[in-house]
């Protein structure tokens, strides 16, 4: 190590690019989820009448949109809301993550034709506010 880099002050680093963005922020949806479900609490994306009584952090085995599985219920219906989380998408087609989420939500939607044209299931593409 040279004299000037040892003299150098240490700057932090971004935290999203280090690692922790994506995560902190998906932590921070799973708390909000949480609460809903624990103070019985309806979740918009569910619908207004819908009270969360399950959720599931990372549910692969249930759909290919894993980051969040959410499960509502009236006193006679349910709804599932798979959710997919991230930070800043590049949502075009020359961006091979973007080209992943968009099938896995076409997935989705192929495995429970009947459950999203009935409006049993919802997707929900969860994004950040811009900083």
């Amino acid at each position: 190590m040279s004299m000037a880099e040892e003299q150098a002050p240490l700057r932090p680093g971004n935290p999203y690019q280090e690692g922790g963005g994506g995560t902190i922020f998906e932590h921070r949806l799973g708390a909000i989820l949480l609460t809903r479900l624990l103070r019985h609490l309806p979740l918009w994306h569910l619908g207004n009448d819908f009270r969360p009584v399950l959720v599931w952090f990372q549910a692969s085995a249930e759909s290919p949109v894993d980051d969040f599985q959410v499960v509502g219920q009236t006193s006679s219906d349910e709804r599932v809301l798979h959710a997919g989380v991230r930070r800043h998408p590049n949502l075009v087609p020359s961006q091979g993550p973007s080209v992943k989420l968009v099938r896995q939500f076409l997935d989705t939607v192929r495995a429970h034709e009947e459950d999203f044209r009935t409006d049993r299931r919802r997707l929900w593409l969860v994004v950040a506010d811009h900083d």
